[in-house]
């Protein structure tokens, strides 16, 4: 069996750890960066099956940012999205969708297990 590959993306380091051994414990081999440019060179190399992406990120570039990337090369763009996040505001939220968000997560509305559920089943 052939495990689903995971590119978590999220700033806070705890909570980073936990995506990654609740992930991992469900079968998935996972990747992770806190800030935009680990992501990118991260994302050739590791090819997820599912990016698992925070609105705010460490650096310059925030989750919007990286995700344009994401979508304009041809090598990643049907990659699916998930965005997880608190502080994404409805315009935020609007422009992940247009530029094809999967789903979209409020972390304070939701349990971990129910994101991982969702992504290991979509992915």
């Amino acid at each position: 069996m052939v495990k689903k590959k995971f590119l978590i993306i999220e700033d806070e380091m705890p909570l980073l750890n936990a995506i990654s051994l609740k992930m991992q414990k469900s079968g998935a081999e996972v990747a992770t960066a806190r800030s935009a440019d680990e992501a990118k060179k991260i994302l050739h190399e590791f090819d997820p099956d599912l990016i698992w992406l925070d609105h705010y990120l460490l650096g310059d570039e925030d989750g919007i940012e990286i995700l344009k990337r994401i979508k304009k090369d041809t090598s990643t763009a049907s990659i699916p999205v998930f965005l997880v996040s608190n502080t994404c505001t409805d315009e935020k939220y609007q422009e992940y969708h247009d530029l094809g968000v999967k789903k979209y997560y409020l972390k304070s509305s939701c349990r971990l297990d129910e994101v991982v559920s969702d992504a290991m089943s979509i992915a």
